[in-house]
């Protein structure tokens, strides 16, 4: 994660900019990229999840999408237009989502129930760890080639490679990694056809919370326009916009691991609210920051809120979805993310366009807020619950 971390923030900080200012792609167009390659993305997590729970198998289908996240890189390092970036991203997006839910569901798998926090805020830092050396990378790399754009592109292959042979040769999965403590189940259980009652089966609680993150991830503006406001309308060198990413992706791996610890201690409902709390507050201090480093605050509030937000996510869903169905429970999660994402983009991408950047995040303020009701609506009071397979 470390390495594959790299690959994808080196192209991912200074895609819009790209877009912007070599291609002279709108925010309008740039809005609806981001959205169309993210909901993709989110479908693919959905098919990759429930797989991995009929093939009771992870690594394999990580691999598929280690590798066509690696191909992207070296073509969009020759692309020259809308068209081409945009198949070469969605490309690149489809196997980040390939690899997304099996990795999650690994973990929940593995993990011990009384630290599945701990364990899934340790993965993502150390997964921020590698966003934060892949921005830094970016900025070196920018000043080195003197703002090549597709020189950068193509030295995030590498990474990408070494990533793709670690997960090849160093990375086992467990017997029965689809249940956890290695249950043992009869041969002729081993696969079954997979039922729309499975989806019921997810829970009320679990499609309780759903609900809530279909309209926060609604909310949610992608960070490509923290950066052209900050380039906009602050004047940030080009060369210094990965220095957004590097800020945001601090304080999400600062936040992470203590929030997992935190909530297995003491529930993820309270620190769910704390999360939505500092969306609010990073919403209003980058819409109406009157300088840079105003903003630069927001961003960090942004990284935070996103620490507390996604960890939590991640822990609850491990928590409420039954064992045998935990692939296709974080599937769900990504696929209803996507459709949200794909929505608030190009929403947030025509306000910018009429309006200005600021004005996107003041949307998101609002939204934001509509998630906190549903939250006390959803799950008032709710404290720390762990489902359990029928099979177990």
């Amino acid at each position: 994660m470390f390495l594959i971390n790299i690959s994808v923030i080196m192209v991912y900080s200074l895609n819009a900019l790209y877009l912007s200012t070599v291609i002279g792609v709108s925010a309008v167009w740039i809005g609806v990229l981001e959205g169309v390659i993210e909901a993709t993305s989110s479908f693919m997590k959905l098919f990759s999840g429930v797989l991995s729970d009929y093939l009771k198998k992870r690594k394999s289908i990580m691999l598929v999408g280690y590798t066509l996240t690696l191909m992207s890189k070296p073509l969009l390092g020759i692309s020259s237009s809308f068209g081409a970036t945009f198949v070469f991203r969605l490309i690149e997006r489809v196997g980040n989502g390939m690899q997304s839910t099996p990795r999650d569901a690994l973990i929940g798998d593995v993990a011990p129930t009384e630290h599945r926090g701990a364990c899934y805020g340790l993965q993502r830092s150390l997964g921020l760890m590698g966003s934060i050396s892949g921005a830094l990378l970016a900025m070196v790399a920018m000043s080195y080639t003197i703002n090549n754009f597709q020189s950068v592109f193509m030295l995030a292959s590498i990474p990408a490679a070494i990533a793709l042979g670690i997960l090849y040769f160093a990375v086992k999965e467990p017997k029965h990694a689809h249940y956890a403590n290695d249950i043992q189940i009869n041969k002729d259980e081993e696969r079954h056809p997979i039922h729309w009652s499975d989806f019921r089966r997810l829970g009320k609680e679990y499609w309780g919370l759903m609900a809530v993150v279909a309209i926060f991830m609604l909310a949610r503006v992608s960070e490509t326009f923290i950066v052209l406001n900050a380039v906009k309308n602050f004047d940030l060198p080009s060369d210094r916009a990965p220095f957004i990413m590097i800020l945001y992706n601090i304080t999400y791996c600062l936040c992470s691991f203590p929030i997992g610890l935190i909530s297995d201690r003491i529930g993820r409902y309270k620190l769910l609210i704390l999360g939505i709390s500092a969306f609010m507050i990073a919403d209003l201090l980058i819409a109406l920051a009157p300088n840079l480093y105003t903003l630069f605050i927001g961003v960090l509030f942004w990284g935070c809120q996103m620490g507390i937000s996604q960890n939590i996510f991640a822990s609850l869903i491990a928590d409420l979805a039954p064992e045998d169905l935990r692939g296709t429970g974080f599937g769900v999660f990504y696929l209803i993310s996507g459709i949200s994402v794909i929505a608030g983009g190009a929403g947030a991408g025509m306000i910018a366009h009429f309006y200005g950047e600021g004005s996107a995040f003041i949307m998101s303020f609002g939204i934001a807020g509509l998630s906190m009701a549903a939250l006390l609506f959803f799950a008032p009071g709710k404290k720390k619950t762990v489902a359990i397979s029928p099979k177990a």
